[in-house]
């Protein structure tokens, strides 16, 4: 659409049935026309399709290259072919380039949106993979990969290829950040693909689970890499490069499930030196129990479920001791670690270097790569299955050798396991190198799967240990968790067979997740007495701390709920026999409040941040959030002639509060605070009273900076705001509303002063921007945090009160608004819940007081208005019951006179001379011979109102939202007396006439970019003007207007201790200044204002007219007669007067005067004998 077009529409009759003519007369070349243009169209985008086609399917057959020689693990060719494939992307996104402009439609744009972060993320990925080759090339030969020369520096002796890995493995670690940068590259570019919008399946492929899943791989992968760097750093420490270390190998029996791993069945020391493995001993278990004297008293699981040698020491009424072996009840594996190792000491153990946990899915593993091996004495061993025992023959060789029962008593019982550990080391270390691919994949596996734990009491190896997940912790849980402990007490292998499911069903019951938990055992394996015998289960289910059980079935003991390791756990027993089956069903809630609310916050935030699609929007809007800031806190504090009385008495109360708790009358922490005019609005003081206590501020800096602040604020939710409704129609028009209200005069000034509107900007911005999201579906939090800014609004400034009246219409009318979910019970009880802090100040009474004393209903005059208006003529006759008196009151009443004052000041309110030529007339509101906005801000709101017009079906719900904005902004203020033009009452009207400008602005950008440079260059300019005046000039010609020369009258005051102060009210009643600036205590003024004595009349024989302060020497009064002789009455006094308080003589010779950096005098003041 042009600009032409708009300004035609009203003529739209005439085209039409220009159009009408065309087709009667010349169908045929109208649909020739129109197939062509068809024609044109599907040519233009054959030849944009194939180059994306062509280069595509050359990526797809480079793609597969690569996969093969990845999967032959030929690193040499995976080397050329990443340079090949790389060139292949670039191809495949230069393609992409002409099919640009599709982001910026619906659904058509998310598809653009996810191809062009693929491509970034395939690009990440594939330098990753280049760096990581170039990271593993040295290591290739001794890793066994395909495609290498043999490396001459390294032998085929096993010793040399340790040696080799142990002195250079410290420099792989800086290598890992490169490939980390670039992974964590391509996880965040993929994550911003959603893979919902994609297909389950297509033509037999599972398109939407390989691409979740090859999401997560990039996460983890992310992780994992970035995560390693520190374990890499401690490696050559952890292989003895420095010196030899010493190790505690620990033999997890996970065949007999205990809450580390396993039964600790078996234990050996092993040495490390540069690398070299060397076992030095293997024993068992019960032999260091027998060597063991320690004491520790047995915990009470043991006692309750293991009957020997525990529950029959206490039948004998003995200690229950507890053993070494058991010494791994808890599933934290340092937890156990440092319970075991000062007890293993006292069984003659040596000090060691640190912990290592294995249990037999390890040795089962590597059998598998390494094929059967000889033990000497024991035979051989193996992973292939026993038809004996269903299971690898290694368990049942192991077990035969270990566990089977006996007539005799065998010493020494598992030491099998030291020689079997020393002969799958030195099969390992001697493997050939082809199979070391295998060996290392295996290794990885096992410690990634949790059969391998390590503790070291090296702190920094331990941490790095930990970082990395790698020592069997149980740590926090940023969400939800669900850890399962079973423990074995039986002494039977039963594990071997034992399957479990865990089914997790969860509901949500407003803030509380309710889980109905169950887990299914089942033993499908014959009893033998040996191996699979009854099952006796102790089981632990940690969950989330604060889960309350509601209830557990399938225990045989009653489920006691403990806490542990910061969790909640969920405890009990059962047996179960061979063949047996047995379900435990929980239910319990997860009431984790924080957990739940930084989930939702972390959504919230994530469409915050999704908002900055690009780098480019991004760097703008942080340049004009630049702009606003340094525009609204430049010079905050000195640019203004002074801060008048409405900002000092906000920093008084403020400095009340802080020191009683309570305001300036005495009232404990109101909601609405009582000052000397009227009931103030108490956010906008409690903010202040935050930004003094927290940043230290005096009270007056702080009533400044806090609209400051929230103006900045207001910046950025106007961002979003604008997106949020517009977005679709307009790109970029997000960071124009954000432009244009950055350079306002009307934002920039209210932000820069002590009255509260920037606040409520914020607050209706803000307000809006989450009631959006929540009816975008981002539940409760979305909803919370809109019901708070909006049904708060009443609370930071009083015209609120009425605005707040119209704002389930706007929800109503909202853009993309789901009237369902307002219509449902939650929607109502937003809705309704949205008035509750209007109802508690309406019923603390005092709310209405300041509408009451504005108000036109209200407003005296009216009356004698009416009166008059009935009397046209001094001498008619209005007798009751006349004709003449009924027309005349039909004519002339207080309803017509309120009518007529309400349009007539919304029409005062919208005029352009009130908004863009002469604003306030009070200069303390806006910078004389300025407009409240730009002059060209009018046009701009033109071309966004005829854009909505001329796509009405589209967008008849914004304008009738606009519409209602306006209402809200501009109803209340025109309710009020001087309302129609008063800058502070209608400043919410910035948000309406806001959006149709940045439409406005952003329809000009896409018809005519010269046209909208001009009206840039037009804005740039107006603002450096209004800034010049504003920053140089402002400040001087409205001092009188921001009551300069009090607070220096109460300063030049202090200088006269001993003399009674007269200070003249004429200009400004100057209690407050002098309860501020004199530093009275709020606590003794509480005191006079309670007793009504803060102001006493004055004593007619002293000539003054005013009040008297307390009992005190201090007069705010004006000289009662100054025609007097001798019109100063009191002795030894300093009266501070203004020019038409004084005699035409004391004019002329005043002692001295309060003069103001204009050159302006204010006060000029006389001291009395």
């Amino acid at each position: 659409m042009s600009l032409k077009v708009l300004l035609l529409a009203g003529k739209m009759g005439g085209v039409s049935s220009v159009i009408s003519r065309i087709l009667k007369k010349r169908p045929v070349v109208v649909a020739g026309g129109i197939l062509l243009a068809i024609i044109i169209v599907a040519l233009v985008g054959v030849v944009l399709a194939l180059p994306v086609y062509s280069s595509g399917r050359k990526l797809i057959a480079q793609s597969e290259k690569l996969l093969i020689a990845a999967k032959a693990q030929d690193i040499l060719a995976m080397e050329n072919l990443i340079v090949d494939e790389k060139n292949s992307l670039a191809d495949f996104s230069k393609s992409l380039t002409p099919w640009g402009w599709t982001a910026y439609l619906p659904f058509l744009g998310d598809y653009w949106r996810d191809v062009n972060h693929a491509t970034k993320a395939a690009t990440a990925l594939l330098d990753a993979t280049d760096s990581g080759i170039k990271t593993v090339v040295p290591y290739a030969d001794i890793l066994g990969l395909q495609g290498m020369k043999k490396n001459e520096t390294s032998t085929e002796k096993a010793k040399d290829r340790i040696a080799f890995v142990v002195s250079t493995i410290d420099k792989v670690a800086p290598q890992l950040d490169q490939i980390g940068r670039d992974l964590a590259v391509a996880n965040n570019e993929l994550k911003q693909i959603n893979p919902a919008r994609y297909p389950e399946e297509f033509r037999g492929e599972k398109i939407r689970n390989k691409l979740s899943g090859l999401i997560d791989l990039v996460g983890q992968a992310n992780i994992l890499i970035n995560d390693a760097r520190p374990v890499l750093e401690v490696a050559p420490w952890i292989l003895g490069n420095d010196k030899k270390k010493t190790y505690l190998i620990l033999f997890q029996n996970d065949a007999e499930l205990r809450p580390t791993g396993g039964f600790w069945t078996g234990y050996a020391i092993l040495s490390v030196d540069k690398g070299k493995l060397t076992p030095l001993f293997s024993g068992d278990i019960y032999d260091l129990d027998a060597r063991y004297s320690g004491r520790l008293k047995a915990p009470e699981a043991l006692v309750k479920y293991i009957a020997d040698p525990y529950a029959k020491e206490q039948a004998a009424g003995k200690l229950p001791h507890w053993r070494l072996r058991d010494m791994n009840l808890s599933p934290d594996f340092r937890s156990s670690v440092e319970t075991f190792l000062p007890e293993f000491t006292k069984a003659g153990g040596n000090k060691v270097d640190g912990v290592i946990a294995i249990d037999s899915q390890v040795l089962v593993s590597l059998l598998k790569v390494l094929g059967p091996i000889g033990v000497p004495g024991f035979g051989n061993f193996s992973a292939d299955k026993d038809a004996r025992c269903n299971c690898p023959q290694v368990i049942y060789q192991l077990e035969s050798i270990i566990g089977v029962v006996t007539p005799y008593m065998r010493s020494d019982r598992k030491g099998v396991l030291g020689p079997l550990m020393h002969s799958v080391l030195a099969n390992a270390i001697g493997s050939p190198k082809e199979r070391m691919p295998a060996l290392f994949e295996t290794g990885l596996e096992s410690v990634l799967d949790k059969h391998v734990f390590f503790y070291f009491p090296e702190k920094k190896v331990q941490d790095a240990m930990e970082t990395f997940n790698l020592a069997g912790r149980v740590r926090e849980a940023p969400s939800d968790y669900l850890f399962i402990v079973d423990s074995n007490m039986g002494g039977a292998k039963s594990n071997l067979y034992i399957q479990v499911e865990v089914n997790d069903t969860v509901e949500w019951k407003g803030e509380s997740a309710v889980h109905d938990l169950t887990i299914s055992y089942k033993n499908p394996q014959k009893g033998d007495q040996w191996l699979n015998a009854p099952y006796r289960n102790w089981f632990r289910i940690y969950v989330p701390k604060g889960a309350r059980l509601n209830s557990g079935t399938g225990s045989e003991m009653p489920v006691k709920q403990t806490e542990e390791l910061g969790k909640t756990v969920f405890e009990g027993f059962f047996t179960m026999r061979p063949l047996g089956v047995l379900k435990l069903n929980f239910k319990y809630e997860e009431s984790n409040k924080q957990v739940l609310f930084s989930k939702r916050v972390e959504a919230i935030l994530n469409g915050l941040t999704g908002s900055l699609q690009t780098k480019r929007t991004t760097i703008c809007l942080v340049l004009i959030l630049v702009f606003g800031s340094v525009s609204r806190t430049f010079n905050l504090q000195s640019n203004l002639p002074s801060y008048f009385s409405d900002e000092v008495d906000i920093a008084y109360q403020v400095r009340s509060l802080i020191t009683t708790g309570r305001d300036y009358e005495g009232y404990r922490w109101p909601l609405q605070i009582h000052s000397f005019s009227d009931n103030r609005t108490s956010i906008p003081i409690y903010l202040t009273l935050i930004m003094t206590v927290i940043f230290r501020l005096s009270e007056l800096v702080a009533v400044r900076l806090v609209p400051a602040v929230f103006g900045i604020l207001g910046i950025l939710f106007t961002y979003l705001l604008i997106n949020q409704v517009f977005a679709a129609k307009a790109p970029y028009i997000g960071l124009i509303g954000a432009f244009l209200l950055s350079i306002s005069p009307w934002h920039m000034h209210y932000s820069r002063t002590g009255f509260e509107v920037s606040v409520l900007y914020l607050f209706l911005s803000a307000g809006l921007y989450f009631f959006g999201r929540f009816q975008q579906g981002e539940g409760p939090v979305a909803a919370i945090v809109s019901w708070l800014f909006l049904s708060l609004t009443p609370l930071v400034y009083s015209t609120a009160k009425l605005s707040i009246i119209f704002l389930p219409l706007v929800f109503w009318l909202w853009p993309r608004s789901k009237r369902s979910i307002l219509l449902s019970w939650k929607g109502m009880i937003f809705i309704t819940t949205l008035f509750l802090p209007l109802a508690i100040i309406l019923f603390q009474g005092g709310a209405a007081k300041r509408f009451r004393d504005i108000s036109i209903f209200t407003d005296p005059a009216v009356v004698s208005k009416v009166n008059s208006a009935r009397q046209i003529l001094p001498n008619q006759n209005t007798t009751s019951g006349t004709l003449l008196s009924t027309l005349s009151i039909i004519s002339h009443n207080k309803v017509r006179y309120w009518s007529e004052t309400v349009i007539s000041n919304i029409a005062k309110s919208l005029s352009p001379g009130f908004l863009f030529i002469n604003g306030d007339s009070l200069p303390r509101h806006s910078a004389p011979g300025f407009g409240l906005l730009h002059k060209s801000y009018a046009l701009l709101i033109v071309f966004g109102l005829l854009a909505l017009v001329a796509d009405n079906k589209k967008t008849k719900k914004i304008i009738l939202t606009i519409l209602v904005l306006i209402g809200l902004s501009v109803v209340p203020s025109a309710l009020t007396r001087d309302g129609a033009t008063h800058a502070t009452r209608l400043f919410l009207l910035n948000l309406p006439l806001l959006l149709l400008a940045s439409l406005g602005l952003s329809r000009l950008l896409s018809l005519n970019k010269k046209i909208a440079a001009v009206f840039l260059l037009l804005l740039v300019f107006e603002t450096i003007n209004y800034q010049y005046f504003y920053f140089t000039k402002y400040f001087i010609s409205t001092e009188k207007y921001w009551h300069a020369g009090i607070k220096e009258a109460v300063e030049a005051a202090g200088k006269f201790p001993g003399k009674s102060i007269i200070i003249s009210p004429t200009f400004e009643p100057p209690l407050i200044f002098y309860l501020y600036y004199a530093n009275v205590q709020p606590g003794y003024f509480q005191k006079l204002f309670k007793e009504s004595t803060f102001l006493t009349p004055i004593d007619q024989s002293l000539n003054l007219e005013g009040f008297r302060f307390d009992s005190k020497d201090i007069y705010f009064a004006k000289l009662k007669n100054k025609a007097e002789n001798k019109p100063l009455k009191i002795p030894n006094a300093v009266y501070f007067q203004t020019d038409s308080d004084l005699p035409p003589l004391m004019r002329r010779a005043p002692t001295g005067a309060v003069v103001l950096p204009s050159g302006r005098t204010v006060y000029k003041y006389m001291i009395t004998d």
